[in-house]
């Protein structure tokens, strides 16, 4: 798409509104860093990622979504994000959830101490 008058406005409002660089290339169509080139000519600031994070944890709403998800204990929030789990390698599958548990309550130490206690019985019987 080419630099049109009714593009540029579009990227003033969506800048305005605080969207990042690359949610506003794919409103409009365009690669990223033609936005940044229009917003140059324009003299439109782009919110930069660290000040989108910086908003959104000053978002209430957002804090505590947050807030609930880690009292959860965090796993379902990795797994719904792709991140790598905070259950080590280990720890077997049918007690990782146990360990995840443990680890939020009363932190990874005791929770290791636990998972190993409950393979040694598991192995003993």
């Amino acid at each position: 798409m080419k630099r049109t008058p009714d593009a540029v406005a579009r990227m003033k409002r969506l800048a305005e509104a605080g969207a990042l660089t690359g949610t506003i290339a794919r409103d409009i169509g365009v690669s990223p860093a033609s936005i940044i080139k229009w917003a140059k000519r324009e003299g439109v600031r782009l919110m930069t990622r660290s000040e989108a994070g910086k908003r959104r944890a000053e978002d209430p709403g957002e804090r505590s979504r947050l807030a609930e998800l880690s009292r959860r204990g965090g796993e379902a929030l990795k797994r719904k994000w792709g991140l790598p789990s905070i259950v080590p390698h280990w720890v077997p599958s049918d007690l990782s959830d146990d360990y995840a548990d443990f680890a939020v309550l009363y932190g990874e130490e005791c929770a290791a101490s636990r998972i190993r206690r409950m393979k040694a019985e598991a192995l003993t019987c």
